[in-house]
């Protein structure tokens, strides 16, 4: 997949299912209806087959992603040309994707469908407002990147 996501705007019958499905996943839990009505306008659903890559270490990151079903792997080469080796399995309500989106820097690692898995999309122009806009996903991101480093 190419990292792009285009986010001109959410259908509704697609902005209901994501609404719902952030509902679900604990990390959101703290936010308001209005706020997850928000987020969930600007996110898009993709669908993965396994070994699927999602994203690529080296590539410059557009898209902060968060699982919804399934599992994806976190790969990374040390060196150029050198073996991946595996990181660590996502599953649903983990994300991935906002250390390149916070640092403005390339990917650092790769991601790779484990299984048949489904992630919402969130664009780097809509994380960026988002995270102005709502405290409470910007603290939330913020956990989730601090239980990283």
């Amino acid at each position: 997949m190419n990292d792009g996501v285009d986010n001109p705007g959410s259908e509704t019958g697609e902005a209901a299912i994501i609404y719902e499905g952030l509902r679900a996943l604990a990390p959101f839990g703290g936010l308001t209806e209005a706020e997850l009505g928000e987020i969930a306008a600007k996110m898009r659903r993709h669908r993965f087959a396994p070994g699927d890559v999602i994203i690529r270490q080296g590539e410059p990151g557009e898209v902060f992603y968060l699982v919804t079903s399934g599992s994806v792997n976190v790969v990374r080469r040390v060196r150029a040309g050198g073996a991946e080796h595996h990181v660590t399995t996502l599953g649903p309500g983990t994300c991935f994707g906002e250390r390149a989106l916070i640092e403005d820097e390339l990917r650092n690692a790769s991601v790779v469908a484990a299984e048949e898995a489904e992630v919402y999309a969130l664009a780097k122009t809509d994380f960026w407002k988002l995270l102005g806009q709502i405290p409470d996903f910007r603290g939330l991101i913020k956990r989730i990147d601090l239980k990283r480093k």
